[in-house]
């Protein structure tokens, strides 16, 4: 269980979804092929792995994050979502 307030947990999501996108986005200056996908002579390259490798640690913690988060706050996502739209 996470020892912080709901506030707090909130931050620290935004945070790690902001890391992974920051990331995420590093793929975009690849060139990709017809179907859309980044070819396999670019994706041998060391700076895609280390690139890909990042972003991968960074959504497994945001993934490790949402676990724990979705269940200690269950009830205050629901109330948050209840109220965001009245």
């Amino acid at each position: 269980m996470l020892k912080v307030t709901f506030e707090d947990a909130k931050k620290i999501k935004a945070q790690l979804e902001e890391n992974c996108k920051k990331l995420g986005d590093a793929f975009d200056k690849y060139p990709r092929g017809a179907m859309g996908l980044t070819p396999d002579h670019i994706r041998a390259t060391p700076e895609y792995q280390r690139e890909k490798k990042l972003y991968n640690i960074a959504f497994t913690q945001l993934q490790n994050f949402n676990k724990v988060y979705v269940k200690q706050f269950k009830k205050e996502l629901a109330e948050e979502r209840k109220n965001r739209f009245k």
